[in-house]
């Protein structure tokens, strides 16, 4: 080979020797990372609600997202009282202890929003189960194959057809059906839906007739779903009391006697009207959206069939 040759041969590889791979540096978790790692680790059932939750896994990158915010809103409002402080000459050493108590609160308040997704998943699901299992039992009993018919649930029915999409693409990349059922079962947050993958898979292991031990599932879900209702109907009574008195009843009458007070005190006391009526807002606020998340929350969502 010419000079020529070897300075145009240089700089290019051959196709058939490899190059030499970098090792890559690996990155040491600092303190903030171990710190994290614990506060997760306190929690072992964190990573089960996340993935019940749908959410990331890595408990260690949702506990810095949870302090992230929980010191995002301790220094906000922290910020904003310290505001008011100045305005009226308090102390702000005071300050202290209201950004603990606020950070420790925001902390665990972002710290359920794992238990929040899976309670609303799990509705979700409890909502549109009896309609598509029915669906189920009506592809089998027409001879449809058991996969045909779980292929034809995997629409129309929200959270429920994701449930079996994904056994579904399971099942078509080889995995035994009772395999992909129990895999998707440990990720289901509906108690419902796991009663009707176990009795899918009982009866598939046993040879019985699915279709027939689906139906006798189903009539139990469905009469399940009835008592919650009415369980619900009684619930709305005191509730329905309990929120006439505290947040029409005592609110209306406090503020009326609250006027009526500042209006017989001095400069000094009156000049604060202004703020208490704010506060007094701020918490009838509180109460009113506390009201509507609990009977929000503990309203079935699912309907009868």
């Amino acid at each position: 080979m010419t000079k020529i040759d070897l300075k145009k041969s240089e700089g290019v590889s051959h196709p058939f020797i490899a190059k030499p791979m970098r090792r890559k540096s690996l990155k040491r978790p600092s303190a903030l990372d171990n710190l994290f790692s614990s506060l997760a680790s306190s929690d072992p059932g964190l990573i089960k609600k996340l993935k019940l939750a749908r959410m990331d896994p890595d408990t260690g990158k949702f506990i810095k997202q949870v302090l992230t915010q929980s010191l995002l809103f301790s220094i906000t409002l922290t910020l904003a009282l310290g505001l008011i402080f100045f305005n009226f000459k308090v102390n702000f050493l005071f300050l202290i202890p209201v950004f603990m108590i606020l950070t420790i609160f925001f902390y665990f308040f972002w710290k359920m929003l794992p238990t929040v997704k899976m309670n609303q998943r799990s509705k979700k699901i409890d909502q549109e189960i009896v309609f598509a299992g029915r669906h189920l039992v009506i592809a089998l009993r027409a001879g449809i194959p058991l996969f045909d018919a779980m292929v034809g649930v995997t629409r129309d029915y929200g959270e429920v057809s994701r449930e079996f999409s994904s056994i579904v693409d399971k099942i078509t990349l080889g995995e035994p059906s009772t395999k992909a059922l129990r895999a998707t079962l440990q990720n289901c947050p509906s108690k419902f839906m796991q009663r009707v993958f176990l009795q899918i898979i009982n009866s598939i292991n046993s040879g019985s007739n699915v279709a027939d031990a689906l139906e006798t599932t189903l009539d139990q879900i469905s009469k399940e779903q009835i008592i919650q209702l009415k369980e619900y109907g009684q619930k709305l009574n005191p509730l329905s009391m309990f929120y006439m008195m505290i947040g029409i009843i005592f609110p209306s009458l406090g503020v009326t006697f609250m006027i009526v007070m500042l209006s017989f005190a001095g400069d000094a006391i009156s000049s604060l009207g202004v703020l208490l009526l704010v506060l007094v807002g701020i918490v009838l606020t509180g109460v009113q959206f506390s009201f509507l998340s609990i009977i929000e929350s503990s309203r079935p969502n699912f309907e009868l069939s």
